[in-house]
Order: structure tokens, then C-alpha cells, then sequence
């Protein structure tokens, strides 16, 4: 074990990893620390900096130009400077991280950024902050790189966007997302698309939140176009100065072909069915009800497009029904009506 040496007029901070019990008690499990004072070196030094030893479970580290640390001393803190942490063999849990720093008058504000979720927790400098995480069957939640704090100044700051991303939610929706600092000046943020990369035009607008340390946005794009979509966030503050995030793509996949019952319930002896990029071709329905028996069997020509069609079935009792759908190249479909 490795003990820091004693320097005046420097900052600690500390941070600990414990496992969260199923009695919700915790137990540590490993931490590291960092001191701040400008007669350290940034670069990591046996003597000066203390490397990590490899635990045989969880191993909770700090990262300094690749060198695995559990002591990293280092100069005064300088602007949007980050802790850089890396954690090891972790198991499918819940787990949680806390942050005993010892840094008043620093002139600085910490946030810890979770790479798997997005989140950007404030940690406050002259208390303790406790976050809780949970790692998964998902490889991201398990990424040694996962956690970083980042510092960044208390003065009033441009625009700085902290995160962007876009996913496709449905078959024909792409969600966005980005977090900003420092916004205080912004009246309205832009959504900007491109189908190149290179040119972008303006598809939507947001006005700016009243403004807090962190502030996070969302926005959907529910006319996304097939293929690439690039997406880029502008910043417009007060004076028409613009800032903008990096450019972030979604590849939308093509829309899922399917075949739907609407409305269903169904009402009276008519079931609606909704064809979606089908192929064209006959289609055949066996309605089937409980007790396996075939109630109706009819055929539906599709001719390729979306379209509605219906099938009439007599009157029907109240109850769940399956419509067996076969089409064309072995396509089958089993489908619950519920009268």
C-alpha cells in the first residue's frame, strides 16, 4: 500500500468503490486518490506517483498517460481538466462511487461523466457525493474506460456542449440528445440534418432552459430520411454567435415489414389488418379460436404498397383468437385478435 506524503497548500481528491449488498448495505471495495499542488509533475513518476496494484476482484484505478495509478499527484488544477478513471473485473451488480474531495477555493465546479449511460452528475468539491451505477450483461456498462470527472471553471463560460448523441428509436423516428455547461448567454438551440455530411440546413428549433450547472436536451426527429442521417446541434447566444457540437450519425434501417391487426380489439365481425412494406402476393387467414377450431379462412390479395385490408368473420364470442397468416417464399405470421 502506498501512503501520499504530506505538501502544503494542495487538493485531494478521493474516490471509492463499493459494492451495493442485497440488504442494500455497501462494502468498499477499492479507491484511488489524486492530489493537486503545482511541485508535482503532470507526467506520472515512480517516487512522486504511486502505480495501481492489480486486485484479484474489482480493481478501481486512476489513469495518467496510460500509467495505472493509485496515487496520482499532479499540478494545480488547471481549466476543464479531467480524472481519467479505470475499473476493472467488474461483475453484473449495482455498485456505487464516492467522492470525498477536499478542494475549497479551487475556483472550479466537477461533474462525473458515465460513457455507458450519458449521465453528467455534478460532484460537489467541499462534500461528499455518492453516485450508484449498475453494470450489466451489456459490454459498454462493463468498459473499464466508463467514468471520468471532469472540472471545468465557475466564471461564466461560452457555450460548451458536453455530449451529443442520435439513435434510431422505431422504425421511423431518430432521437437526439446533447448536454451543455455554461449556457447562460444562449437564447435557442438549431437541429441541423444533412443526408452528405457537408451541407446542413435547419429542421427545428429549441429555446434555451433557464439555466443550471447541467443542462441536457432532447429532441425527435420523426421524418428522418432512408439511409444516412447526420445531425449536428448549433448554439445561438444572444449576439447570433454560433457554436456547434460535432457531427453525429444514424444509418436508419430499412422499415420493417409487417403485417398488424387495427383496432384490436375488433368490434362487430370485421378484423382490420394493417400491411407494411409486405411484398406483394395472396395472403391466406385461418382464424382460430381456443379450442384450436378453424372459425373463417380467407384469401387477401396485397398488392405491394401499405395498405388497409379487412376480413369478415361472422359473429364472433368474446374471447382471444389467433389469425394464422401464410403468404408467398414460406412466410408465416401468428397473430392474437381479442374480441
Amino acid at each position: 500500500m502506498f501512503f501520499a506524503a504530506q505538501v502544503s497548500a494542495q487538493s485531494l481528491f478521493i474516490s471509492r468503490l463499493y459494492k451495493v449488498n442485497a440488504d442494500n448495505s455497501t462494502s468498499q471495495l477499492d479507491y484511488n486518490q489524486v492530489y493537486f499542488n503545482d511541485s508535482y509533475s503532470m507526467s506520472p513518476i515512480i517516487g512522486e506517483d504511486a502505480p495501481k496494484l492489480a486486485n484479484i476482484n474489482e480493481t478501481f484505478s486512476v489513469v495518467e498517460s496510460g500509467t495505472s495509478l493509485f496515487s496520482d499527484r499532479r499540478p494545480t488544477l488547471r481549466q476543464n481538466d479531467t480524472i481519467y478513471f479505470k475499473l476493472l473485473r467488474t461483475l453484473q451488480q449495482q455498485y456505487q462511487l464516492r467522492f470525498f474531495p477536499n478542494m475549497l477555493s479551487v475556483g472550479k465546479t466537477a461533474f462525473l461523466k458515465d460513457n455507458y449511460t450519458g449521465n453528467l452528475t455534478p460532484v460537489a468539491l467541499s462534500d461528499s457525493t455518492v453516485v450508484n451505477f449498475l453494470v450489466n450483461s451489456n459490454a459498454a456498462s462493463q468498459a473499464a474506460d466508463r467514468f471520468k470527472i471532469l472540472f471545468n471553471t465557475e466564471t461564466v463560460l461560452p457555450l460548451s456542449f458536453i455530449d451529443v448523441r442520435a439513435k434510431q428509436t422505431s422504425a421511423s423516428t431518430i432521437k437526439l440528445q446533447w448536454s451543455v455547461i455554461s449556457q447562460s448567454s444562449i437564447k435557442e438551440y438549431a437541429i441541423e440534418r444533412s443526408l452528405d455530411g457537408r451541407s446542413f440546413g435547419k429542421i427545428a428549433f429549441i429555446p434555451s432552459l433557464p439555466n443550471k450547472a447541467v443542462l441536457q436536451y432532447n429532441w425527435t426527429d420523426d421524418d428522418p430520411a432512408e439511409g444516412n442521417n447526420y445531425y449536428r446541434i448549433s448554439g445561438i447566444d444572444n449576439n447570433n454567435k454560433i457554436s456547434y457540437t460535432p457531427i453525429v450519425n444514424v444509418t436508419m434501417e430499412g422499415s420493417m415489414a409487417t403485417i398488424m391487426i387495427y383496432p384490436n380489439p375488433v368490434s362487430g365481425n370485421v378484423i382490420g389488418l394493417k400491411f407494411e412494406n409486405m411484398p406483394k402476393g395472396s395472403y391466406v387467414m385461418r382464424l382460430i379460436n381456443n379450442s384450436g377450431q378453424e372459425v373463417s379462412t380467407q384469401e387477401i390479395d396485397h398488392n405491394g404498397n401499405n395498405s388497409y385490408q379487412t376480413i369478415r368473420v361472422g359473429d364472433l364470442s368474446k374471447g382471444l383468437y389467433n389469425l394464422e397468416i401464410t403468404g408467398n417464399d414460406n412466410f408465416k405470421k401468428s397473430l392474437k385478435v381479442i374480441k
